[in-house]
């Protein structure tokens, strides 16, 4: 029952819904289910399809499918009026000295 598929089914759920959420591993092991689930039904070559989604979403969404969306939607909710963080810091160097915070190279 111990094989690589067992240990490494998990982290492919992680990756998939996203590691750096809460409910990414959720989201991608729904995801993983249901397509096996469906894809067995179809085809023998379910695990190749899989694997085939598995490397488009790691290329496409580095953050995990979740974790795009949640990267996506905190980006549209900053205020225009805010500036960026590296753009605070070129408009106020002295605040580095103040809140001992390094800007993002």
């Amino acid at each position: 029952m111990v094989s690589w598929r067992a240990s490494g089914e998990p982290i492919m759920m992680t990756l998939l819904g996203g590691a750096g959420t809460i409910f990414g591993p959720f989201l991608g092991s729904g995801i993983v289910l249901l397509m096996r689930n469906t894809l067995s039904s179809i085809t023998d070559n379910g695990s190749l399809f899989l694997g085939l989604l598995f490397v488009a979403v790691v290329l496409l969404f580095r953050r995990g499918i979740l974790g795009e969306i949640v990267h996506h939607s905190v980006d549209r909710a900053t205020s225009p009026d805010m500036p960026a963080k590296g753009e605070l810091y070129a408009a106020n160097p002295n605040q580095i000295a103040t809140t001992g915070e390094v800007a993002d190279a």
